[in-house]
């Protein structure tokens, strides 16, 4: 399904549970759940126009260097299967229309949990798309300059 339509079809109290349970003891539950009632909302009215070359893959990840125990990952997928890649600076307008796909090897996980951690990390960069691009266009450009 796609993104939209399964925020759409959703519980939202018990993904904004599984959010405060990832934020922990930095989840401020009034700012927290009115930005992200307000973010759901944005993302099931998005346009259908836009058509992502990509699916939502969420998958269970084993621990790695960085991590030391297994972790719910998100990423893209491209249509291949084989390349995956960070979404955080990519449009809402992408991720509201892109199919979500959940790996079979992964352990059960609820649609509101697997939400939780989508928009976990659709939100990495900021609480709206403005913020997101802005973020996006400040990390161009200091690349441009270390570049030169």
């Amino acid at each position: 399904m796609i993104l939209k339509d399964i925020l759409r079809n959703c519980d939202t109290k018990v993904v904004l549970e599984y959010l405060s349970k990832i934020y922990d003891e930095s989840w401020n539950k009034n700012y927290h759940e009115t930005t992200y009632l307000e973010i759901i909302e944005e993302i099931v009215n998005k346009n259908d126009t836009i058509k992502p070359d990509f699916v939502i893959s969420v998958h269970y990840t084993k621990s790695t260097l960085l991590e030391d125990k297994p972790y719910w990952s998100v990423s893209g997928i491209m249509p291949d299967n084989t390349t995956y890649y960070s979404l955080d600076f990519t449009s809402w307008d992408e991720w509201a229309n892109a199919h979500l796909f959940i790996e079979p090897a992964s352990v059960y996980i609820s649609k509101e949990e697997v939400l939780a951690y989508v928009l976990w990390e659709m939100t990495f960069n900021g609480f709206t798309n403005e913020e997101v691009q802005k973020r996006w266009e400040e990390l161009c450009e200091i690349i441009r300059e270390k570049s030169y």
